[in-house]
Formats: structure tokens, C-alpha cells, sequence
């Protein structure tokens, strides 16, 4: 789950050394000609091209041809090489037995395992021992994020459109991604809780964004908290996930350096330790810009997950009126190993609001009170500001020099029932 920000502001680029271990795959859209909507080559073919989505861990020790690819499966020739890399990143008994692999891949593992011969080995002379697999047979070949390539990609094409390929001022796009990662209990009691989390997954997202878009500041906050309980969530939100938000939108309001610009390697990391950056700096009298969301903009991406956690992190966010990418195919590449930019849809914040505008007049009588009262407020605060100068000018209007107004309606039996405060 990743909170996308994007605001003005200077930055600079840095090359990674693991960009040569990048494993990429084709891209394919679906055909809404046929049913089912299955999976095509762009027409033409020449639109179709080949995008990031993980990292080969053998790109150290093992010569590889791995330029071709049919179907988005990638053929490899390796050399003898390979035996280093394979004994390096192999998975013993222990690691195998910890993986947590779903579907029909586990039925393919366990029948894979029990024709590993325990060390030493000993062949009998009836076995041809060239024929059996040998511990260094399981290994670990790539790390691969389908969902964040598709993301990233959809995300950076949507900032060109919006902002263009530069902006005015000699200023570029400020790009900050946010990584929530949690824990959970899990169902099975005799599972690791630590081994439900998915801080391990933030570490290798961050590191695979840093690789490919290293002008992006990653910060990951984790949670230590029941991702499942909906009180937790809300702590999370209201005291880790909220004031890193608004620190940034504070800082560009006023122009201020960016929180991640106060830590060392420009890394903001949260976890059970954190404290937070300063959110304010050496140049305090900065005036807050009220038009910051003019160029501040937020987004929300999120799949399934746990509803606490995604409801939680979307009511938060309200007041930014977050535009949202929701995943809705999940494993197009765990199922085709292809990589499809459709399996993600971008709403706005207009699109996803599901409470429409209604007439005053068919609302409630309790929200009718409030509006009128509202309107007649507003007249007496028009009334007073053409007056002169008084301590609405000098005193309650002196900083953002917008006013804001508000009516709060109290049901109070006592007192004979609905009151209406200003």
C-alpha cells in the first residue's frame, strides 16, 4: 500500500550499480473485443515494449542471455558459472519449509523436495545420480514486483500529463512515496506473527524504486500494531501516518526544506523508534501559502489488503481529496507471468466521493437548521467586515486572511432540545 505525493520543489538524479541486474518482461493489454478480455500484443507490435519489473539475482556470478522472451516467459543460457551463484542462493530444508507458497505451486515444490536426497549423498550403484536433484536443485532466481512497475509507470505518466515536462520557475516535481507496512496475527496460531508482516516487502520496494527512479524520496512507515483491529488502525493513522503527511504539506506551504531534507542519506524510516524529522526549520516566518493545493497533490494506491487498514488511511486522508489507483486484477503475472498497465484503474477524488450534492430542501430538518443558521452567520460576518478596521482584521484574520465560519448544532434535552452554536 503506497501514498503518492508530488509538489514543486528542486531535485536531483543518482545512478544505482544494481540497474544492470533489472529483469524485464513485455507488456500486454486486454481485448475488450473478445470475451474474457484476454491478454494481446499491442497492435501495432511495434508499440510493445519491454518494462521493468524486478531484479535477477544471479546477475553477479552468471553469464545470461536474457534479451529473449516469448509470452513473457524469459529463456536463459547459462554457463557453468551458475553452479556458484546456485549454491550461494540455494534453499536448504529450514528455508523450505518457512516459505509460504499458495496454489498449485506448492503441490510442484513438495514434489520437487522429496526427490532431494539429504547431505552427505551417497549414491547406490543402481541410481544415476546425474538424474536426481541435489540440494543446489531449489534456488532463488529473481525478485519481481508486477504490481509496483505497473504503478510506477502509471503514476509518472500521469504526472507528465498533469504538470508537463518541466515547470514554471526553474522548478521540478518534489516526488515522495510512501510505503505502509504492517503486522498481523496471523490465523494459524502456529505461524510466526513476525513472519505475517510486510516490512521485509517495503525494504525490497524501496530498493527496487531507488534503482529505477532514484529522483524519488522513499519513506517507509511500519506498523507494529494489528493491522486487523480497526482502533489500532486508527492510532496509526492519527499519530505516524498523518504527520508525515502534513509535515511535508507544511513545508511546502511555506517554502520550508522537506523533512527527509533533515536526515542523514535523505531517508526517512519509521518503525517502533521513530521520532520525526523537525517538521518546522531555521526560516519559521515563512508565510503559509493557503493555495498549496494548487501544487500539492496526494494519491492513494492500494489493492485488497485489510479493510481496517484501507478504510482507516482513506478516512485520514479526506481533507487531501486523494485521488486513488486501486488494483483490480491482482495476478495477471502470477497466473501468465505477463505484465498488463489495464489491471489498474485511476480515479479521482470527485470519482470515488459516493455522498452526491442534495437540495436543502430535501435534507433533513436537523441539517436545514444548520444551513440556515449558516447563511444568516454569514450575513452578520459581511455586515461587520464592511464596518472598518476592527479585531476581525487585526486579530482573527491577521495570518491566513481567509475567514472560515462554522455552525455546530447540539441536541441538548435539558435545555429544550437542538441549539444551534456559533
Amino acid at each position: 500500500r503506497a501514498c503518492l505525493l508530488n509538489h514543486h520543489h528542486s531535485s536531483s538524479s543518482s545512478s544505482s550499480s544494481l540497474s544492470s541486474a533489472i529483469l524485464c518482461y513485455p507488456r500486454y493489454e486486454r481485448s475488450d473485443c473478445l470475451p474474457r478480455c484476454p491478454l494481446v500484443a499491442p497492435h501495432p507490435s511495434s508499440q510493445q515494449r519491454m518494462v521493468p519489473v524486478g531484479f535477477k539475482l544471479s546477475h553477479g556470478s552468471v553469464r545470461e542471455q536474457d534479451d529473449h522472451h516469448h509470452d513473457g516467459v524469459d529463456k536463459k543460457e547459462t554457463t557453468k558459472s551458475s553452479c556458484n551463484v546456485s549454491t550461494s542462493l540455494r534453499l536448504d530444508d529450514t528455508d523450505i519449509q518457512s516459505l509460504r507458497i499458495r496454489g498449485r505451486d506448492r503441490a510442484k515444490l513438495d514434489s520437487l523436495s522429496k526427490h532431494i536426497a539429504p547431505e552427505p549423498y551417497t549414491p547406490t550403484p543402481t541410481v544415476d545420480k546425474t538424474k536426481l536433484a541435489t540440494p543446489e536443485t531449489i534456488h532463488l532466481e529473481a525478485v519481481l514486483f508486477p504490481l509496483l512497475s505497473t504503478l510506477l509507470r502509471q503514476w509518472q505518466s500521469q504526472l507528465v500529463d498533469k504538470y508537463g515536462g518541466s515547470i514554471s520557475g526553474g522548478k521540478t516535481l518534489k516526488k515522495v512515496i510512501i510505503l505502509v507496512s504492517g503486522v498481523g496475527t496471523p490465523r494459524n496460531l502456529s505461524h510466526s506473527k513476525r513472519g505475517n508482516s510486510t516490512e521485509a516487502c517495503a525494504q525490497l520496494m524501496e530498493l527496487f524504486i531507488t534503482v529505477l527512479y532514484p529522483d524519488i524520496t522513499i519513506i517507509r512507515l511500519h506498523s507494529e500494531r494489528e493491522i486487523f483491529q480497526y482502533e489500532e488502525n486508527i492510532h496509526f493513522s492519527k499519530k505516524e501516518f498523518m504527520p508525515c503527511i502534513d509535515a511535508y504539506r507544511d513545508a511546502h506551504a511555506r517554502g520550508d526544506p522537506y523533512p527527509d531534507e533533515y536526515v542523514q542519506n535523505s531517508k526517512w524510516v519509521s518503525n517502533n523508534r521513530y521520532h520525526p524529522p523537525p517538521t518546522k526549520c531555521s526560516s519559521t516566518t515563512n508565510p503559509f501559502d493557503p493555495d498549496w493545493k494548487q501544487t500539492f497533490s496526494v494519491t492513494l494506491s492500494f489493492a485488497d489488503g485489510a479493510p481496517a487498514r484501507t478504510h482507516a488511511i482513506q478516512t485520514s486522508l479526506r481533507a487531501y481529496k486523494p485521488s486513488t489507483m486501486h488494483f483490480y486484477e491482482l495476478k495477471t503475472f502470477w497466473h501468465e507471468t505477463k505484465i498488463c498497465d489495464d489491471d489498474v484503474v485511476h480515479l479521482s477524488f470527485e470519482d470515488m466521493e459516493t455522498v452526491p450534492a442534495m437540495e436543502v430542501g430535501k435534507t433533513s430538518s436537523s441539517v436545514q437548521m444548520v444551513v440556515k443558521e449558516m447563511k444568516i452567520f454569514r450575513q452578520h460576518f459581511l455586515k461587520a467586515m464592511n464596518e472598518g478596521r476592527n479585531d476581525i482584521h487585526t486579530f482573527w484574520l491577521r495570518k491566513s486572511k481567509k475567514p472560515v465560519l462554522a455552525v455546530l448544532l447540539v441536541d441538548l434535552p435539558q435545555e429544550g432540545g437542538l441549539i444551534v452554536y456559533r
